[in-house]
């Protein structure tokens, strides 16, 4: 005789105070996700510019929902190299998602391009070095780029110019 399980799947938030790292396995590129006890974090979503394989919806969107998580509260994308933006639009098209994160929104190159078209209507918010946001008792903080190092011609697409954030959390940083 068949028999069905239903498995309720617990609020995968650490409580206050603290903070979890989890590294996804997406192939070429990067995911992590950081969750604190009010937020979801997305930082990359992997990819190639080489393959069709959309590392958003085949890994990162179906493990979100199993954790029970339905909603990311920002994405944040390091630069737009297919390897950490490549699954955004196919992530996107499966969990809503309140923002995204970036270096930089105003450059005109196919890989920019490329991105804002996959976040359709999703704010954009733009850091740079000094930005800081409140998550509660946890306090995300902007590391790079500088503006100066995007003054002096730094390219944000370039690895060189990748948004580099910290987050504090319960005395613990990540």
């Amino acid at each position: 005789v068949p028999t069905v399980a239903a498995i309720a799947a617990e609020d995968p938030r650490p409580p206050s105070g603290h903070v979890r790292l989890v590294a996804l396995d997406i192939g070429q590129g990067d995911a992590l996700l950081v969750e604190t006890a009010q937020e979801t974090v997305l930082v990359d979503t992997g990819g190639s510019p080489v393959s069709d394989f959309d590392p958003g919806a085949a890994v990162i969107a179906p493990f979100l929902r199993a954790r029970g998580s339905r909603s990311l509260d920002p994405v944040v994308i390091t630069h737009f190299h297919a390897d950490h933006a490549g699954g955004v639009r196919g992530l996107l098209a499966e969990i809503p998602t309140r923002q995204a994160w970036v270096a930089s929104a105003t450059v005109d190159d196919p890989a920019s391009v490329r991105f804002a078209a996959a976040l359709g209507d999703t704010p954009v918010t733009v850091l740079a070095a000094g930005d800081e946001r409140r998550d509660g008792d946890c306090t995300w903080r902007v590391l790079h780029p500088s503006g100066r190092w995007l003054e002096n011609g730094g390219a944000p697409v370039s690895n060189n110019g990748s948004l580099v954030l910290a987050v504090a959390c319960g005395g613990r940083q990540i």
